[in-house]
């Protein structure tokens, strides 16, 4: 506990918004450790959301969607915070509550988060309702195999020519 209070203090003193006074984080989401500490396992944060109705309706853009965000993620495993903050506009990596310094320091301690390949992690599933359920917005079960597809981004990361590393989510989660 206080190696983590100590982590969370000293996590505080780099995030910019903290230090400026406007804004204040209870718990570290900005890295995989901390998403699993505060909510016990990956959160799907980088992902397509859509009916699934109108996911079968439109495969061929949804197709399109995924190649993007699959080849997005896979390019920023593959650089530095610095040429990920390079190719950002001017105004997002440096303004009146962040440096560059900042935004790439952020960049580095963040990046664990996005999976290069873009599948739904084998943990995954079952991190979503669970994050939930302290606040009351989940009332029953789920089948957690019809909330999720990683179809389009294995299909995705073979059109690139990416080799998947997740261990992905199975059939029920």
């Amino acid at each position: 506990m206080a190696g983590g209070r100590a982590r969370g203090q000293a996590l505080r003193q780099r995030v910019p918004e903290q230090r400026k006074g406007v804004g204040t984080s209870a718990i570290d989401l900005a890295t995989t450790d901390g998403a699993t500490a505060a909510m016990g396992g990956a959160y799907p944060a980088a992902s397509v959301l859509a009916r699934t109705d109108w996911v079968n309706a439109h495969k061929a853009t949804v197709q399109k969607v995924v190649d993007a965000l699959v080849a997005t993620v896979h390019w920023t495993s593959t650089h530095s915070a610095a040429d990920i903050a390079n190719k950002l506009p001017g105004s997002f990596v440096s303004n009146q509550l962040v440096t560059k310094a900042d935004c790439i320091t952020a960049l580095n301690e963040g990046r664990g988060q996005f999976l290069p390949d873009g599948l739904m992690p084998a943990d995954g599933p079952k991190t979503s309702p669970a994050t939930e359920k302290p606040v009351g917005n989940v009332k029953g079960t789920a089948n957690l195999s019809r909330t999720f597809t990683n179809d389009f981004a294995i299909q995705a990361n073979k059109t690139e020519g990416f080799k998947t590393t997740t261990t992905r989510a199975g059939p029920n989660g």
